[in-house]
């Protein structure tokens, strides 16, 4: 819209995005850009139907989400029903329902819905703790709808670990499989790490395991590495990183990437990434 306009200038605007967020009572609406989190895992999330993302991209909390509908009713402090719906740049649009509850001590949760118009969408999640042990899961069945759809239905479930030790030192362990990765399409580590993925291509590789250790050095240090391991590319990933906090809200990362594989039987592929991060927080 033009508010103004001459021969030596013009005043534009435009609406970027909408926020509302409505609650009466037990129901909540939220409408515009929003992250819907439904993952229950730490690196990977079949649950997360609306916003896929990949491990691999460290900046991912800076992303501004999806332009959706939401509506939550809470039945308890942790029990309650979820509706959401999306429309991505295609035009199409997405919808599931999820319900959550709290059973013996651990959370679960149950989903169903449309993916792009194309797909169908089940799936299940639970999260809690055995002893001094994290514990989550989830799993996602997809079913395109049409009988002419090249791709066929699959399993998507992952399943982790976490425990923090005494001495603080944080470790995790997770493990994926994903029925889809071998028909996805992806010949290489770039063709995977610049898409906009989908649950489909979670994963490269149909099962891949993960082990992550963190741990404070000082208050203001602290060291972590993450690796991988994709036994059918004969191929890991190891990802070593440093934060350091230079001030309350100004931090300095160092983050390194490597992967190595065969995405072709004898050819061996490899790629280094490093990074080095300045992040102001306001």
């Amino acid at each position: 819209m033009n508010l103004a306009a001459d021969s030596s200038f013009i005043l534009n605007t435009t609406i970027d995005r909408v926020y509302l967020d409505f609650t009466l009572g037990k129901l909540q609406l939220t409408l515009g850009r929003q992250r819907i989190n439904w993952g229950m895992n730490f690196v990977w999330n079949p649950n997360d139907i609306f916003n896929t993302y990949s491990f691999f991209d460290f900046d991912y909390i800076e992303r501004p989400g999806s332009d959706a509908m939401r509506l939550q009713y809470y039945m308890g402090s942790a029990t309650s029903l979820e509706f959401a719906a999306k429309i991505n740049q295609e035009d199409k649009y997405s919808l599931a329902g999820l319900v959550r509850f709290n059973l013996g001590g651990y959370d679960f949760q149950f989903l169903g819905g449309l993916i792009n118009e194309d797909e169908y969408v089940f799936g299940t999640g639970f999260s809690g703790y055995i002893g001094p042990l994290s514990f989550s899961g989830e799993l996602s069945y997809l079913d395109p709808i049409e009988e002419a759809d090249p791709r066929e239905s699959a399993i998507i479930a992952g399943m982790g670990i976490a425990y923090n030790t005494p001495l603080n030192l944080y470790f995790q362990l997770e493990y994926l499989y994903n029925q889809s990765a071998e028909t996805s399409g992806i010949s290489n580590f770039s063709d995977f790490y610049y898409r906009n993925i989908s649950l489909r291509d979670l994963s490269f590789a149909p099962h891949t395991f993960f082990v992550n250790a963190t741990y404070p050095i000082s208050p203001i240090v602290n060291a972590g590495i993450g690796a991988m391991m994709f036994p059918k590319l004969k191929g890991y990933f190891i990802g070593p990183s440093i934060d350091l906090s230079l001030r309350g809200d100004l931090d300095l990362s160092f983050i390194l990437q490597y992967f190595q594989g065969e995405f072709q039987k004898t050819i061996k592929q490899k790629a280094t990434l490093g990074f080095l991060r300045l992040k102001w927080s306001f």
